[in-house]
């Protein structure tokens, strides 16, 4: 009796056991199934939602006032967060409040800035491929915006010009051109038309191409911070400086000046300013925002509305000032261009020996016969 009883108890626990197990299966499977609607069900999808987009602030950075450069407010504010569909916003830092234009390059290396313009006069040694010989003086270039092109093209042509870029963290994503240059002097008592005419004068040349001619002709030459020329004229320190109208303008020069040496339709020279991008921050964004500063800093011409729209702007006024203060303005013969330029000529060949003596390579010079080939 005792162990049928046994057997009894042990076969309904096994029986329970069982039922157990296979109910727990049933479960199993049902939890592990993909989830399914009915059909015609108007339930939606369990999808995991979808990541935002990367977005960047750039911190941007220039060496001059704002309200002489409107332009450059607008193509690298609103006209920048707009190309990037709102995945870039900016913050602009006029008149060396962030950084003073001496450290550009390196609070671009260091990511301090995103971006900041570079006068190529201030860096030729820092970058002589970009930022040296373009600026040769007498080098042909004639129209600004041809200029800035030229320079691009050099970009794309000569991938040594964008290592030395990189060699301090820096993509250049365009350049605007700064204009012509051509010689500004304080005194009326005599016309200037050739270097002999400047004998015995203290001239500011701002390049160094221009020292033996100006050394060979009597006449005193120095190298003063763009900041300080005003107090150099203002003292008499100086009597004349080499650069563009709208140059005078941005260091109130031309109350200063009674005469201008006009160069012609190339000037003594044309510089520009490079816009320095950090290439770190380059190399983050994906491939359609890269286009689309490509596009918005060179190919839709964002550099020739910045020209334009200010430093023309700019230019003619201070025309304007110094016609009706009733100055020399002597615009010279071809001539008498010639003689100035070929004067020049043999610093152009000293700067690219140069060049390619501490380089150890012939890339300057290739550079510098593509100007002239592109010039035509």
């Amino acid at each position: 009796m005792k162990k049928r009883l046994l057997k009894t108890v042990c076969l309904v626990i096994a029986v329970f056991m069982l039922v157990s197990v296979l109910t727990a299966c049933g479960d199993s499977k049902k939890d592990s199934a993909p989830a399914s609607s009915p059909q015609g069900s108007t339930e939606p999808s369990q999808q995991p939602p979808a990541s935002p987009e990367k977005t960047w602030n750039f911190d941007i950075a220039f060496s001059h006032a704002e309200p002489v450069s409107v332009n450059w407010g607008r193509v690298f504010g609103p006209d920048l967060e707009a190309a990037s569909g709102g995945r870039i916003k900016s913050t602009i830092y006029w008149a060396g409040s962030l950084v003073v234009l001496a450290e550009v390059p390196s609070a671009v290396d260091s990511g301090t800035i995103t971006i900041g313009n570079m006068p190529t006069p201030n860096f030729i040694d820092l970058f002589p491929l970009n930022c040296r010989i373009l600026q040769l003086p007498f080098m042909g270039l004639q129209d600004p915006i041809k200029t800035a092109d030229i320079y691009m093209q050099l970009l794309k042509e000569f991938p040594e010009m964008e290592a030395e870029m990189a060699a301090s963290g820096i993509k250049v994503v365009g350049a605007t051109p700064l204009g012509r240059y051509d010689l500004k002097l304080t005194f009326k008592d005599k016309e200037v038309h050739l270097p002999a005419d400047l004998a015995g004068r203290q001239i500011v040349p701002y390049k160094n191409e221009f020292m033996p001619l100006l050394e060979a002709n009597n006449v005193g030459g120095m190298y003063v911070p763009p900041v300080q020329i005003f107090e150099t004229l203002e003292k008499g320190v100086a009597e004349g400086y080499i650069a563009t109208w709208a140059y005078a303008g941005f260091f109130s020069l031309t109350d200063l000046v009674n005469q201008h040496v006009d160069f012609g339709d190339g000037g003594a020279f044309q510089e520009l300013n490079l816009f320095a991008m950090s290439l770190d921050t380059w190399n983050e964004l994906p491939p359609d925002l890269q286009q689309a500063l490509t596009d918005l800093f060179i190919t839709n011409g964002g550099y020739k509305d910045i020209y334009y729209g200010d430093t023309e702007v700019l230019a003619n006024r201070q025309k304007e000032m110094a016609i009706a203060k009733g100055d020399i303005i002597t615009t010279l013969t071809q001539a008498e261009y010639d003689i100035w330029k070929e004067a020049i000529l043999p610093e152009h060949e000293k700067t690219i020996a140069d060049i390619n003596s501490i380089r150890g390579d012939d890339v300057a010079q290739k550079i510098y016969d593509r100007i002239h080939e592109l010039l035509g």
